[in-house]
């Protein structure tokens, strides 16, 4: 029984020590961070500055299970046909046509194909008439970003899964990149974003596009983050850890205190 609760504690020791140190390595540049891990109604809040606000999300959900370990565990539900979504109050967080990087997790099973379905916005400061709007999102079961009518969506994996996924846009020296679940994908997208008019918002858009598509997010977000700098694939790698150098780590923090155990 003893050695039942000193290798669980070990390894519950191991994941909180692993999870804080990359947490605390991947602050530099962070400008805006909403763990979404709300369990109780107020606030939407944001780590580094104006807290946001919350209209109609599930919150206290089930989030990531390996990033929950470090970030709390929960996670908001948005219903599209509700058309939840979370005001951030801000709409300056993201540059113009400076260096940036924005990521979130993700889980949805929707926005696999055409009409309401179409797409859903992760993060967004959509309207119709609005130069330089912008959102990342999922469409057609993949993973994109655009400005304007400028769309651009990675070809694989499929997103729309029911799996969690991690999902973001990186602009460095204004050359773009795609990432899903630790992989880069550069590509060719121009134009301004709008800044300093609308705010950007979690889940949704400011107004719908029109022709039934409301592109609402449908499905659970997670852990959004906003960089004044464009992250490196290890800076990635420290957001969405390999469950396998966890257990690494743990056989090995096992090991050497096994070994000191006997030696005393």
């Amino acid at each position: 029984m003893r050695k039942v609760l000193f290798v669980s504690s070990a390894v519950a020791l191991l994941v909180a020590f692993t999870g804080s140190a990359a947490q605390a390595d991947i602050l530099d540049g962070l400008v805006a961070h909403w763990k979404l891990d709300e369990t109780a109604a107020g606030p939407v809040v944001n780590e580094v500055g104006t807290n946001g606000t919350n209209n109609g999300a599930t919150i206290g959900q089930p989030g990531e299970d390996l990033g929950g370990a470090a970030l709390g565990g929960y996670a908001y539900l948005f219903d599209r046909s509700a058309s939840d979504y979370v005001d951030t109050n801000l709409n300056n967080v993201i540059p113009a046509t400076g260096d940036f990087s924005l990521f979130a997790w993700i889980n949805t099973t929707s926005h696999t194909g055409v009409g309401t379905d179409y797409a859903g916005y992760i993060f967004s400061n959509y309207t119709a008439t609005l130069n330089g709007r912008s959102a990342m999102q999922v469409g057609n079961g993949n993973f994109g970003f655009f400005i304007n009518s400028n769309v651009l969506s990675t070809t694989a994996p499929n997103v729309s899964d029911g799996e969690w996924h991690h999902v973001g846009v990186t602009r460095e020296s204004g050359a773009f990149n795609l990432w899903v679940d630790g992989t880069p994908t550069a590509v060719s997208l121009s134009g301004s974003i709008s800044t300093g008019t609308n705010n950007w918002r979690i889940g949704g858009p400011q107004g719908a596009p029109g022709s039934g598509q409301t592109r609402f997010f449908n499905g659970l977000i997670d852990d959004v983050r906003v960089y004044d700098r464009a992250l490196t694939a290890s800076d990635v790698a420290k957001l969405a850890p390999e469950p396998s150098s966890f257990l690494l780590l743990a056989l090995g923090l096992l090991v050497g205190l096994s070994r000191r155990r006997r030696r005393s």
